[in-house]
């Protein structure tokens, strides 16, 4: 396969993964929950969300050395 193809994969992964963020923050506790139980739900999902976007920037990083030996061998 191309290396083109290799970044668009890499590239639409990413975005579905800060679309997976942004619904995660869109789709929060909010006053469904009270007291301690919504705090820690609520601090769940922002770490959850904070990991997604990081995975997200590091796909996207990836992308530009779509092709690379070292890279594409770490991508399986």
């Amino acid at each position: 396969m191309s290396d083109e193809y290799h970044r668009a994969s890499l590239v639409a992964q990413a975005d579905i993964l800060r679309q997976l963020a942004a619904l995660l923050a869109d789709c929060g506790v909010r006053e469904r929950w009270q007291g301690a139980a919504q705090v820690q739900c609520e601090m769940a999902l922002m770490g959850l969300c904070d990991d997604l976007l990081t995975y997200s920037r590091r796909l996207e990083h990836a992308s530009y050395y779509a092709g690379s030996r070292s890279v594409m061998a770490r991508l399986g």
